[in-house]
């Protein structure tokens, strides 16, 4: 049975998923929604191909998904925690793999899974790979707006602190960062009672974009501390032409190919394994009738 706070933080999920793809759908039947160049190609081809079930398959496996998995979390938590006592989330976001946009959907999600299992070898664990968007950066090389930071949301449990620690401080001496000053892995203290959170967490699909800004450095005034010149992160809400063209950065993926496990993780998969397979093949059929070789549209979705 799903615990009260596990069942806030479903609905929570839910709520979140349900509202981007309704921002998505209304953004392409209503004309005068017009963020991006393109937009009437854009409605008419989606439209023909059966009205977003290429975007909406994917969220809805996701609900799928977060709904299996705060049903098994209870029995999972039982089992492990004791064995297992130190939860943590963690974030690896390296600069190597940051994309132009509208190359984004290109990127080898395979050898990223093998950096991350290589990095988190011997660990338990469960998470996903999630492109974030930076809306105002321009790629070296390139004229057009736009990178995807490609980086993962994992939630590590074991019984010693410094091996999630020691895996974080690999990360950080051998990469770099999207933002200047700032390493690109970091972690975070969690929870068996609040570990759904983190974990559905890392099933949702893309929900903001982010700004950046140069931060000169500085001195803490209570501690003396020099505080070295960084970048700063600002989140805002994707807008809805943005939400279509990250979903259309992840046309090429489905669920099961952005997950990334580790040890006793895979007793939290194995129930997915099931829907994931069958909103494949829907997700699969959905985007085979949409014909992304138009040029028209590509332009409006890149």
């Amino acid at each position: 049975m799903v615990d009260v706070y596990t069942q806030r933080i479903l609905d929570a999920f839910t709520k979140g998923e349900k509202q981007k793809q309704e921002h998505v759908r209304r953004y392409l039947v209503d004309r005068r929604a017009n963020y991006v160049p393109g937009h009437p190609h854009t409605i008419q081809a989606l439209s023909r191909a059966g009205q977003l079930d290429w975007a909406a398959a994917n969220s809805r496996c996701r609900v799928d998904a977060a709904e299996i998995l705060a049903s098994e979390l209870p029995a999972f938590r039982k089992q492990h925690r004791t064995r297992s006592p130190l939860v943590h989330s963690v974030l690896v976001a390296p600069l190597k793999w940051c994309r132009p946009i509208g190359v984004a959907h290109e990127v080898e999600i395979e050898a990223i899974r093998a950096e991350l299992e290589s990095l988190l070898a011997g660990r338990n664990y469960f998470g996903a790979i999630e492109p974030g968007l930076y809306p105002r950066r321009t790629p070296s090389g390139e004229f057009q707006k736009g990178v995807v930071s490609w980086h993962a949301h994992a939630v590590v449990w074991n019984d010693r602190e410094h091996s999630t620690i020691a895996a974080v401080q690999s990360i950080n001496a051998q990469n770099e960062g999207p933002l200047f000053g700032v390493a690109p892995a970091n972690y975070r203290r969690r929870s068996w009672e609040t570990i759904a959170k983190p974990l559905l967490y890392a099933l949702k699909t893309p929900g903001k974009s982010y700004a950046t800004r140069r931060i000169p450095e500085s001195i803490n005034r209570q501690t003396g501390e020099i505080i070295p010149e960084h970048d700063q992160q600002q989140a805002q809400r994707l807008r809805p032409g943005e939400l279509v063209k990250m979903l259309n950065v992840l046309r090429e993926f489905t669920l099961d190919e952005l997950l990334v496990v580790g040890g006793n993780g895979y007793d939290l998969v194995a129930p997915l394994r099931d829907r994931i397979s069958r909103d494949r093949e829907r997700l699969r059929s959905g985007y085979a009738r949409l014909n992304l070789t138009d040029p028209l549209l590509r332009g409006a979705l890149a």
